[in-house]
């Protein structure tokens, strides 16, 4: 419904951009240097832009790839243009807000030295929602769930004699 309103490729990575509105969309032009699409007929309101996405990207894309991420992040926050880089899973993992917020915690387990999880994505209280414990191994209770599902103890056996369970 909006363009450009998407992530678009940069020389070193992506960035995302959301030009919602014909003065951001302007903004968006004079910062990539591609003033001249603000007066293109194909381009003058958001129907217009949505209508002619393609050809729209094609033209942020060429001038987007010129530079780096961070360079564009930092002209289009300047011009009020909301962006945001695209980050991949180990940048998330590692930026200070990730930490700040409690999203990664780390838990003792037997067999997996440093095993770090994502924590609950709810807080309660201010307090962000902790695992009590690591992760069971495979298998660690298997024959008490299936003893409370109704098996007897010798059918827990022949399945896991079988290969069927591991116990």
């Amino acid at each position: 419904m909006l363009a450009p309103y998407q992530v678009f490729p940069t020389r070193d990575g992506e960035i995302m951009i959301a030009g919602g509105n014909d003065r951001l969309f302007a903004s968006i032009c004079g910062v990539v240097g591609l003033e001249e699409l603000v007066a293109d007929p194909r381009f003058h309101t958001n129907p217009d832009r949505v209508r002619n996405r393609g050809e729209l990207c094609a033209f942020l894309e060429a001038a987007l790839c010129e530079h780096d991420t961070e360079h564009w992040h930092a002209l289009l926050s300047a011009a009020g243009v909301p962006a945001a880089p695209v980050s991949d899973i180990a940048e998330v993992a590692q930026a200070p807000q990730t930490e700040a917020l409690g999203i990664l915690q780390q838990l003792d387990h037997p067999s997996i030295p440093g095993l770090t999880v994502t924590a609950l994505p709810l807080s309660f209280d201010g307090e962000r929602g902790l695992h009590r414990s690591a992760p069971p191994a495979v298998g660690e209770h298997t024959a008490a769930v299936l003893l409370e599902a109704g098996y007897e103890t010798d059918e827990i056996a022949a399945l896991a004699a079988e290969g069927v369970i591991r116990t």
